[in-house]
């Protein structure tokens, strides 16, 4: 419940709220400069190595493969510590799911004809 000091009828006073400046743009944070050089290529394959194998085992998921190809695939996949040959997986795999779910589709749109049509249909 808020108490109104003021005289019933009275009109409301504003008073300014002083919010300091207010700038047209918010600044934007500063990060240090980090001299990227031979020490740090290590830790930076690593990484990358690290961030292909999760987006691999990831990918495997899909249906495109069977169980016997996931557990396969997973152990390759740990054991490798190529960034390139895991960059060539990668780009393999997808080429792969993207063949399957091609396949799956035109599969699908031969056996129901009324998919085919709605795909043929001008908008």
């Amino acid at each position: 419940m808020e108490l109104n000091n003021e005289p019933e009828g009275a009109p409301a006073t504003v008073l300014p709220v002083d919010a300091g400046a207010v700038l047209t743009q918010p600044a934007l944070p500063t990060l240090p400069v980090v001299a990227l050089g031979q020490e740090t290529l290590p830790m930076l394959a690593a990484v990358v190595v690290s961030t292909q194998r999760i987006e691999l085992m990831r990918l495997m998921e899909h249906p495109a493969f069977t169980d016997e190809q996931r557990c396969t695939a997973t152990a390759r996949i740990l054991a490798e510590a190529d960034p390139t040959r895991l960059g060539r997986w990668l780009t393999n795999i997808m080429r792969h799911i993207t063949q399957w779910e091609e396949h799956t589709l035109a599969e699908a749109a031969r056996h129901n004809p009324h998919f085919t049509a709605l795909e043929q249909a001008p908008e």
